[in-house]
């Protein structure tokens, strides 16, 4: 194999169990949504923080070593993997073809999970925050009229300062 594409293989073998390991912590940060566990979504958020940051790492040399094997194989600025695929043959152009396949496997699946825990999220913001606005509306009455015909404004009431319901 060619050093570069050899390196580069091996980047992107790297960023594919990254991936996978990423889809495991979405997975486990659903599961932390749904049971309210808040103590262990935190958890599970600094080890997806640490995750995220060690892809964008590997994300920049991928780019590098994209652009670098490239210039090798006579491809200027090149930044993707599909050119580079149809420039080699062999085991080469196999193990680039199973890897690109598996890696936009990969990641259209942590995309479709990371928007289902956003929308597992705003829901449950937007059930708060209707909960609050119902708790309010009871508590704090409204300006109406009264018995005089004048505007009577009741700015006073209970709040609600507890975090949990």
């Amino acid at each position: 194999m060619t050093a570069g594409i050899d390196e580069l293989i091996r980047a992107l073998q790297e960023k594919g169990a990254l991936l996978d390991e990423m889809y495991q912590l979405l997975e486990e940060e659903q599961n932390c949504i749904i049971a309210l566990d808040m103590a262990r979504l935190e958890t599970n958020q600094s080890e997806v923080d640490s995750a995220m940051g060690r892809l964008e790492r590997l994300n920049g040399n991928c780019r590098n070593l994209l652009a670098k094997t490239g210039a090798a194989l006579g491809l200027e600025n090149n930044g993707s993997l599909s050119p580079l695929i149809a420039r080699t043959a062999g085991q080469e152009r196999l193990a680039l073809q199973g890897l690109q396949t598996d890696l936009t496997t990969s990641t259209t699946a942590v995309d479709n999970l990371l928007a289902i825990n956003r929308n597992l999220l705003q829901d449950s913001l937007g059930l708060v925050d209707r909960s609050l606005n119902f708790f309010n509306s009871l508590f704090n009455n409204p300006t109406t009229y009264g018995q005089a015909g004048t505007m009577r404004t009741n700015n006073g009431g209970a709040r609600l300062v507890c975090k949990e319901i």
